[in-house]
């Protein structure tokens, strides 16, 4: 009797024994999972971050190669330290697929959505909302879709602003839907301004036609670099994609200019209008305090933009 409650007594010490070990390795190994993720998982997935915003520009062909040469060093890293069992694995695989979308997400959303087949003639007509406009159906399209005419026109800039733009983008031609460009060109009095704006969803490339143009833009925070200069006849520009510019005739007599853009629909944002006339108004001490001016010379200031 005394031997069998010796040996339950010794088989109740093993297991609780076990159960401390089991414990024991578990709280290491969580440790050590949780340490090489700090350590290895946070950088990696940091430069891969980083990765993805520099590379947005280039062709997704030429990021997918840097993505895997990132996979590659998240290989080599695992073999160092050794940690190459199952549930690492499984959580690099996961991470790993997390990347490669959030990368292709990044690529596929830089630029308009590339098109899957020989044309997506803009259905203007449709009420459908998508990114871009629905397909209108390839039994009526014509040619008149894929044409613009009248771009040789020169309008009147006579007005208050000094300049007219004429765009040319999916909204005018259906036919650019899905292709990514459009253009415009831009006609302008004497001494007429192109007031601080951006393109939000294009970079911009002009050429100047006829006259003399000033014209420049504005870097990002924290730098605000000014580049500008004085285009004649010939002289093409570039602005990046965002930045705030204008342009300026500075000659004495009638200018204009053929602007294109990576976009069906660039959009603009003029920042007078956006600040001192949008809807509804931002609160003028707001704009006082950006300005750093008194509440009131807010009001006069958007009297202007009625």
């Amino acid at each position: 009797m005394e031997i069998a409650q010796l040996e339950a007594s010794r088989d109740e010490n093993l297991k609780v024994e076990l159960l401390v070990k089991r414990k024991v390795y578990l709280t290491r190994r969580f440790s050590r999972v949780k340490t090489y993720h700090e350590r290895v998982w946070l950088p990696l997935f940091g430069a891969l971050r980083d990765l993805i915003i520099s590379e947005a520009h280039r062709s997704r062909y030429q990021a997918a190669y840097f993505i895997t040469q990132i996979g590659r060093a998240i290989k080599v890293e695992f073999i160092k330290e050794q940690v190459l069992f199952t549930k690492i694995s499984l959580m690099t695989s996961r991470y790993l697929l997390f990347s490669l979308l959030l990368a292709t997400c990044s690529l596929v959303f830089a630029y308009d959505p590339s098109p899957l087949q020989d044309y997506c003639v803009a259905d203007l007509a449709s009420k459908v909302r998508v990114n871009g406009f629905v397909c209108k159906d390839p039994n009526i399209v014509t040619v008149e879709d894929f044409v613009y005419r009248g771009l040789n026109n020169r309008l009147n800039a006579s007005n208050v602003l000094g300049y007219y733009v004429t765009g040319v983008t999916v909204n005018q031609m259906p036919g650019l839907n899905t292709l990514g460009i459009s253009i415009s060109r831009i006609d302008f009095a004497p001494g007429g301004i192109i007031s601080p704006h951006t393109v939000p969803r294009a970079t911009q490339i002009m050429t100047v036609i006829k006259g003399s143009l000033q014209v420049g833009f504005v870097t990002s925070n924290p730098l605000l670099r000014l580049f500008t200069t004085v285009l004649e006849k010939g002289d093409v520009f570039v602005i990046p994609q965002g930045l705030v510019h204008f342009l300026k005739n500075v000659g004495h007599e009638y200018a204009f200019a053929i602007a294109a853009f990576n976009s069906q629909n660039p959009g603009v944002i003029t920042i007078g209008n956006a600040t001192f006339a949008s809807n509804p108004r931002i609160p003028g001490d707001i704009l006082a305090n950006m300005l750093r001016v008194k509440t009131n010379i807010i009001s006069e200031i958007e009297a202007n933009f009625q």
